[in-house]
Protein backbone atom coordinates (compact mmCIF):
# COMPACT_ATOMS: atom_id res chain seq x y z
CA UNK A 1 0.00 0.00 0.00
CA UNK A 2 2.87 2.59 0.76
CA UNK A 3 4.24 1.52 -2.55
CA UNK A 4 1.34 2.48 -4.15
CA UNK A 5 1.14 5.62 -2.47
CA UNK A 6 4.48 6.10 -3.37
CA UNK A 7 3.82 6.19 -7.01
CA UNK A 8 0.87 8.16 -6.62
CA UNK A 9 2.88 11.01 -4.97
CA UNK A 10 5.49 10.54 -8.02
CA UNK A 11 3.08 10.79 -10.54
CA UNK A 12 1.47 13.90 -9.01
CA UNK A 13 4.77 15.77 -8.88
CA UNK A 14 5.83 15.13 -12.44
CA UNK A 15 2.42 16.74 -13.18
CA UNK A 16 2.86 19.45 -10.79
CA UNK A 17 6.21 20.56 -12.52
CA UNK A 18 5.37 19.88 -16.19
CA UNK A 19 4.23 23.25 -17.85
CA UNK A 20 1.04 22.75 -20.08
CA UNK A 21 -1.32 20.37 -17.83
CA UNK A 22 -0.89 16.49 -18.66
CA UNK A 23 2.25 14.80 -17.77
CA UNK A 24 3.67 13.55 -21.22
CA UNK A 25 3.05 9.93 -19.93
CA UNK A 26 -0.80 10.74 -19.28
CA UNK A 27 -0.86 12.63 -23.05
CA UNK A 28 -3.27 10.96 -25.43
CA UNK A 29 -0.67 9.33 -28.49
CA UNK A 30 -1.43 6.97 -30.82
CA UNK A 31 1.57 5.00 -33.30
CA UNK A 32 0.53 4.34 -36.64
CA UNK A 33 2.66 2.48 -39.32
CA UNK A 34 1.88 3.43 -42.90
CA UNK A 35 0.77 6.93 -42.64
CA UNK A 36 -1.38 8.47 -45.28
CA UNK A 37 -3.58 11.27 -45.53
CA UNK A 38 -5.46 12.39 -48.61
CA UNK A 39 -6.78 16.19 -50.05
CA UNK A 40 -9.29 16.26 -52.74
CA UNK A 41 -11.80 18.45 -54.15
CA UNK A 42 -14.64 16.92 -56.43
CA UNK A 43 -12.96 14.19 -57.43
CA UNK A 44 -9.78 15.79 -57.81
CA UNK A 45 -6.98 15.01 -55.69
CA UNK A 46 -5.51 17.77 -53.94
CA UNK A 47 -2.10 16.28 -52.29
CA UNK A 48 -1.33 12.92 -50.82
CA UNK A 49 0.88 12.57 -47.61
CA UNK A 50 2.65 9.52 -46.41
CA UNK A 51 4.80 8.27 -44.15
CA UNK A 52 6.19 5.02 -43.15
CA UNK A 53 5.57 6.18 -39.11
CA UNK A 54 3.31 8.72 -37.76
CA UNK A 55 2.27 9.34 -34.14
CA UNK A 56 -0.81 11.06 -33.26
CA UNK A 57 -0.74 13.71 -30.84
CA UNK A 58 -4.22 14.08 -29.45
CA UNK A 59 -3.93 16.85 -27.37
CA UNK A 60 -2.39 18.75 -29.93
CA UNK A 61 -4.13 17.52 -33.10
CA UNK A 62 -1.11 17.01 -34.86
CA UNK A 63 1.16 13.88 -36.21
CA UNK A 64 4.55 13.79 -35.90
CA UNK A 65 6.04 12.09 -39.60
CA UNK A 66 8.92 9.98 -39.88
CA UNK A 67 10.36 10.43 -43.60
CA UNK A 68 6.98 12.20 -45.13
CA UNK A 69 6.58 12.54 -48.88
CA UNK A 70 4.19 14.78 -50.26
CA UNK A 71 2.62 14.64 -53.54
CA UNK A 72 0.96 17.63 -54.90
CA UNK A 73 -1.58 17.48 -57.57
CA UNK A 74 -2.62 20.12 -59.80
CA UNK A 75 -5.81 19.94 -62.43
CA UNK A 76 -5.54 16.41 -61.18
CA UNK A 77 -2.29 15.45 -62.36
CA UNK A 78 1.05 15.11 -60.06
CA UNK A 79 2.94 18.25 -60.22
CA UNK A 80 5.58 18.09 -57.81
CA UNK A 81 7.17 15.69 -54.85
CA UNK A 82 8.43 17.08 -51.00
CA UNK A 83 10.55 14.92 -49.23
CA UNK A 84 12.07 14.98 -45.68
CA UNK A 85 13.55 12.98 -42.88
CA UNK A 86 10.52 14.51 -40.22
CA UNK A 87 7.51 16.36 -40.74
CA UNK A 88 4.62 17.69 -38.94
CA UNK A 89 0.69 17.93 -40.21
CA UNK A 90 -1.79 19.71 -38.40
CA UNK A 91 -5.18 17.83 -38.32
CA UNK A 92 -7.39 20.69 -38.14
CA UNK A 93 -5.87 22.69 -40.70
CA UNK A 94 -4.21 20.34 -42.79
CA UNK A 95 -1.20 22.63 -42.84
CA UNK A 96 2.46 20.14 -43.25
CA UNK A 97 5.77 21.54 -41.96
CA UNK A 98 8.73 19.27 -43.88
CA UNK A 99 11.95 19.49 -41.55
CA UNK A 100 15.39 18.23 -41.87
CA UNK A 101 16.53 17.79 -45.91
CA UNK A 102 13.47 18.93 -47.62
CA UNK A 103 13.65 18.19 -51.32
CA UNK A 104 11.21 19.59 -53.53
CA UNK A 105 10.67 18.31 -57.22
CA UNK A 106 8.97 20.18 -60.17
CA UNK A 107 7.61 16.93 -62.50
CA UNK A 108 7.00 19.78 -65.10
CA UNK A 109 10.52 21.18 -65.79
CA UNK A 110 12.76 18.39 -62.65
CA UNK A 111 13.91 22.28 -61.09
CA UNK A 112 14.44 21.49 -57.40
CA UNK A 113 14.55 23.38 -54.30
CA UNK A 114 16.56 21.97 -51.17
CA UNK A 115 15.93 23.77 -47.23
CA UNK A 116 15.82 22.75 -44.38
CA UNK A 117 12.26 23.58 -43.30
CA UNK A 118 9.38 24.25 -45.84
CA UNK A 119 5.51 24.93 -44.87
CA UNK A 120 2.76 23.72 -46.93
CA UNK A 121 -0.43 26.13 -46.47
CA UNK A 122 -3.29 23.47 -47.35
CA UNK A 123 -5.81 26.62 -47.86
CA UNK A 124 -3.78 28.55 -49.79
CA UNK A 125 -1.82 26.20 -51.92
CA UNK A 126 1.93 28.18 -50.99
CA UNK A 127 4.75 26.71 -50.09
CA UNK A 128 6.89 28.95 -47.56
CA UNK A 129 10.09 29.24 -45.42
CA UNK A 130 12.81 31.52 -44.51
CA UNK A 131 15.29 29.46 -43.81
CA UNK A 132 18.53 29.27 -46.51
CA UNK A 133 16.75 27.68 -49.63
CA UNK A 134 19.12 26.36 -52.80
CA UNK A 135 16.45 26.78 -56.24
CA UNK A 136 17.79 24.54 -58.99
CA UNK A 137 16.04 25.20 -62.38
CA UNK A 138 16.99 24.46 -65.97
CA UNK A 139 19.46 27.24 -66.98
CA UNK A 140 20.60 28.19 -63.04
CA UNK A 141 20.90 27.87 -59.78
CA UNK A 142 19.12 30.35 -57.24
CA UNK A 143 20.17 30.74 -53.35
CA UNK A 144 18.47 32.55 -50.84
CA UNK A 145 17.39 33.19 -47.15
CA UNK A 146 13.43 32.77 -47.30
CA UNK A 147 10.71 31.43 -49.89
CA UNK A 148 7.41 31.56 -51.20
CA UNK A 149 6.11 29.68 -53.72
CA UNK A 150 3.07 27.70 -55.76
CA UNK A 151 2.49 24.16 -54.77
CA UNK A 152 3.49 23.38 -58.41
CA UNK A 153 6.83 25.22 -58.33
CA UNK A 154 6.17 26.69 -61.31
CA UNK A 155 6.23 30.38 -59.41
CA UNK A 156 8.73 30.57 -56.95
CA UNK A 157 10.09 33.77 -54.86
CA UNK A 158 13.36 33.78 -53.26
CA UNK A 159 14.08 36.07 -50.71
CA UNK A 160 17.62 37.63 -50.08
CA UNK A 161 18.82 36.10 -53.18
CA UNK A 162 21.70 35.38 -55.19
CA UNK A 163 21.47 33.95 -58.40
CA UNK A 164 24.04 32.05 -61.61
CA UNK A 165 22.68 31.42 -64.96
CA UNK A 166 24.22 29.28 -67.71
CA UNK A 167 25.52 31.24 -70.61
CA UNK A 168 23.32 30.51 -73.27
CA UNK A 169 25.06 29.28 -76.60
CA UNK A 170 26.08 31.51 -79.47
Amino acid sequence: MRSAALAVTALASLAACRKGGLPLLERPRQTVEGFSLSQSNKGQPLWDLHAPHAELREDDHESDLELPKLQIYKNGKLASTLTAETGVVDMRTYDVTMSSRVLATSLDDGSTLSTEELKYDGKNGKFRTDKDVLVKKPGGVMRGKGLEANKDLSEIRVFKQSSVFDKAPR
